[in-house]
Parts: C-alpha cells; sequence; structure tokens
C-alpha cells in the first residue's frame, strides 16, 4: 500500500511516515507540507490513501480535499487532526473524506484506519461513534452555533490575533472577564488549550468570516 501524509509540521510528517511505515501492509509512504506539494503528489505517485492534518499552516486540509475531488482524485482520504471530531467530522466527511481521527488515538488505530479507507469504509473513532449513538436531541445548539454573540465577537477577536488585554479594551470590560468567554468557549468547543482556541479561532474566521450568521 502507498500512502500520501501531508501535515505542516515536518516533526510531525517524519513521525507519521516512520509510524505507517513500520507496518508491513504499508510499502511507501511520501509527504507533503502543504496543498500545491500534496496536489502534486497524489497525481504522481496515486497512493491508496491519503492522511491529512485539517490545520496546514495558512492553508486548509479542507482546501485539499476539496481540490482533490474537483478534478477527479477519489483516493481516500484520512484526516488526522488535533480538533474535536465533534466539530469537524461531519464536515470533512461531507467535503468528501473517508475518515475523521484525533491526533491522540494508538499507533495501531491509525494504521487499521488507513487500512479500513484504503477497502472503501468509513472511519470514525469510538469516541464519534459514542457521540453518534447518543446524539442531542434535534435542534439542541452544539460547537460554534452555542456559543452567545458575546462569545462569536471574541471568537472573532482571537482569530484575529487579538490578546485578552486587547479584546477587553476593544470591548470595554475586564481581562478577567474576557479570560471567562475564552475558558467558556474552550469547553463548548472541545478544545484544551490556548493554542487549541488559537489555531480553531483562525480556521474558523477563515472558512466562515464571511458568513452573516457569525458576523
Amino acid at each position: 500500500m502507498r500512502v500520501l501524509v501531508v501535515d505542516d509540521h515536518p516533526i510531525m510528517r517524519l513521525g507519521l511516515r516512520q509510524l505507517l511505515l513500520a507496518a508491513p501492509v504499508i510499502a511507501s509512504c511520501s509527504e507533503a507540507g502543504n496543498v500545491a506539494d500534496a496536489l502534486a503528489l497524489a497525481q504522481r505517485e496515486r497512493p491508496n490513501a491519503i492522511v491529512v492534518d485539517l490545520s496546514l499552516g495558512k492553508e486548509s486540509g479542507l482546501d485539499l480535499i476539496a481540490r482533490l475531488r474537483t478534478r477527479g482524485d477519489t483516493t481516500p482520504i484520512l484526516v488526522l487532526s488535533m480538533f474535536d471530531e465533534a466539530l469537524y467530522a461531519q464536515r470533512v466527511l461531507r467535503a468528501g473524506a473517508q475518515g475523521y481521527l484525533m491526533k491522540e488515538a494508538s499507533t495501531d488505530h491509525l494504521i487499521e484506519a488507513v487500512q479500513r479507507i484504503a477497502r472503501g469504509e468509513t472511519v470514525i473513532s469510538a469516541a464519534m461513534n459514542a457521540r453518534f449513538n447518543d446524539a442531542a436531541p434535534a435542534g439542541a445548539p452544539s460547537g460554534v452555533d452555542a456559543l452567545t454573540p458575546r462569545e462569536l465577537a471574541v471568537l472573532r477577536l482571537i482569530a484575529q490575533g487579538q490578546s485578552p488585554a486587547s479584546i477587553a479594551r476593544l470591548q470595554s470590560r475586564s481581562t478577567k472577564t474576557i479570560e471567562a468567554h475564552r475558558e467558556s468557549i474552550k469547553r463548548k468547543l472541545g478544545l484544551q488549550t490556548a493554542s487549541e482556541l488559537t489555531r480553531f479561532a483562525a480556521l474558523w474566521l477563515e472558512r466562515h468570516g464571511k458568513d452573516e450568521r457569525f458576523a
């Protein structure tokens, strides 16, 4: 089996490549750090599966999926991301990917997932299966839809690179209040750290910044 790994972090690419090549079923593993290189490698090497990060620096794994599908490339794609599946799993599957795993997944689970998407199966983690089986009632807000207008405004400013102190000045509120909003946003989005929040906010603004619902 031939696999293409797409991640903007060289160390992460190297680690994934070594893990995948340790599996007897995987004969080769090429790597790309951006969408353009990934498109070129996918066309030249015809991998049996592509493993891609959702966030690719200034680009997005969703962009890569869309461009591959637009040109008729049907290579199975597994998204491997730090973002909670509750936020993105359904979105990447709708975009044309065959699976979504969080980076906390075990090596065995990753290799199994790559094999399964190559066989034409759809892959989500056990945790996501549990969420689907215990889904919230129809119409219940989740993810960004669960944020209050004030929290949405804070999320947009985080995406623009504003610090808590700067946001506090812009909104005429205390830094403590803004920090409370940040914690509430992280909880609702299933994020753990400030860096995860910053990366999510930037990606969200890129994808939805012009959406009137979030203006």
